[in-house]
């Protein structure tokens, strides 16, 4: 580890007193210096069960997710997914949401993808399916930038 960030591999198990194990291999990476903060996060994991309760582990969450504090903003890149269902985001700015551009990916069950682009507002923004424009489309993001901005106030 070094003093202005750290990187952990794993590819491992980890196996609780009562028998349950998480599976996964992934990546996290910390950034520090006089620019900002970078946090990288990848991987897949998995929960192997026997005969308890299941969790949200078992739907193979997996990521590849970027966060970049700098100059008091937050930009994410990448995403994650859950049970085939994908969210992935394109230097989207989060913030107090004055300004804002940037692109939300929504991937369905079905594997199309929803977009929603954003160019200078909060709230407003192109909504598309696989390509096809379905207009302006209102959306409050605030609970998605209350939980990231959360997120690297942690860091």
């Amino acid at each position: 580890m070094a003093d202005d960030g750290f990187d952990l591999h794993c590819d491992c198990r980890i196996v609780s007193p009562d028998g349950r194990m998480i599976r996964g291999a992934g990546n996290i990476g910390y950034r520090e210096d006089e620019n900002g903060i970078m946090l990288d996060v990848r991987g897949s994991f998995l929960e192997i069960k026997n005969e308890y309760e299941g969790t949200w582990l078992e739907e193979l969450p997996s990521t590849n997710l970027t966060m970049i504090y700098s100059d008091g903003e937050t930009y994410i890149s990448g995403g994650y997914t859950i049970n085939g269902v994908s969210i992935y985001m394109e230097n989207y700015l989060v913030g107090e949401c004055i300004l804002r551009d940037g692109t939300l990916y929504f991937r369905d069950p079905s594997g199309g993808w929803w977009t929603w682009t954003s160019k200078g507002s909060c709230t407003e923004g192109q909504l598309a399916f696989q390509g096809k424009d379905y207009g302006s489309w209102t959306w409050d993001s605030e609970q998605l930038d209350l939980g990231i901005a959360t997120i690297m106030e942690q860091l």
